[in-house]
């Protein structure tokens, strides 16, 4: 057991349940051990001295430490601690280092204006923006793969365990992966995932929501509501198709509206049809497929001038 990256990684309050156990029982091993934790821990709270190792002058970083340690202390301990902090400095430095580097590059930004716009990623994944998207690789992808988003796109990530795969949403909101497929909605108005294949880790605010195949997610009232994804149609703005099987008639009409953003007025009697459809659309033109269903459920209708429809009637054949 490294029981220096042990402390370290406790004391940065990272997520290290197995760490949280292992120095419990290197404590209590020996009262000395103890001592020695306490001493540096106590360094740690009253200074949070460990950042003044972004400097690269270790040796006075080491006198300023030593000044601070108990008089009282017994003298092997007391370089014993010492030992502990340069060493963990050292490492929290070369980490410091390694991440001012990755945030330093020139972000490269990705954006779909007026169409569907697919590109690949250096690590081989792919990334498909619906109009209006925008797409920013954050780091280098050399430790980790970040990007930030701003839009809708769908993301097929390629596997790899050594360099998590994160999508950015906001300040405190972001979703990480190893591998996996999944599409993400993030605008002003609205927020959702939906998990494709693999695993999705959300995260935000300490909490973390784990979503597997056929999973989704979405923003109700400020609150992040998990469900059960029940239609592939969340995709139709890439497939470029609307399917449905034995649908009742107001899941297609919902679809349907909200694939071409458009407003649907629906009439209680069609709200409280009990009419199934079974069909698959080509999205092109919202005109021809209130057309066609207007055949296949003699559906009524009338289109306003704001782009908007008004559902009137409707008979089951």
């Amino acid at each position: 057991m490294d029981i220096q990256e042990v402390i370290l990684k406790v004391l940065n309050k990272k997520d290290a349940a197995a760490e949280y156990e292992q120095l419990k029982v290197w404590k209590a091993e020996t009262e000395d051990n103890l001592k020695i934790y306490q001493e540096i821990n106590n360094i740690v709270e009253q200074g949070n001295h460990l950042k003044d190792y972004k400097e690269y002058d270790v040796e006075s970083g080491y006198a300023r430490f030593k000044n601070q340690i108990s008089d009282s202390t017994n003298g092997w301990i007391k370089y014993a601690v010492a030992g502990f902090i340069l060493c963990i400095g050292a490492f929290y430095l070369i980490n410091n280092s390694s991440k001012t580097t990755t945030e330093e590059i020139t972000p490269q930004i990705y954006q779909a204006e007026n169409t569907i716009k697919p590109f690949d990623l250096k690590d081989g994944s792919t990334i498909t923006m619906n109009t209006g998207a925008v797409v920013t690789e954050m780091t280098d992808f050399t430790k980790i793969r970040q990007v930030a988003l701003s839009g809708e796109a769908f993301f097929d990530i390629q596997p790899d365990k050594s360099r998590p795969f994160r999508v950015k949403l906001d300040d405190d909101l972001f979703v990480e992966v190893l591998g996996t497929s999944f599409n993400i909605i993030n605008t002003e108005n609205e927020f959702n995932i939906t998990v494709e294949s693999g695993h999705v880790e959300l995260k935000t605010l300490g909490r973390t929501i784990s979503l597997y195949k056929g999973d989704a997610v979405k923003l109700h009232e400020d609150t992040l509501v998990k469900y059960k994804q029940k239609t592939s149609n969340h995709l139709s703005w890439m497939k470029k198709e609307l399917t449905f099987k034995n649908a009742p008639i107001t899941a297609v009409l919902d679809d349907v509206s909200a694939h071409f953003e458009t407003s649907f007025d629906v009439s209680s009697k069609v709200a409280n049809s009990d009419c199934n459809l079974s069909s698959t659309f080509n999205t092109e033109s919202l005109q021809q497929i209130m057309v066609e269903l207007s055949k296949m459920v003699e559906l009524s209708f009338t289109k306003e001038k704001d782009g908007s429809y008004i559902i009137e009637d409707i008979r089951c054949k």
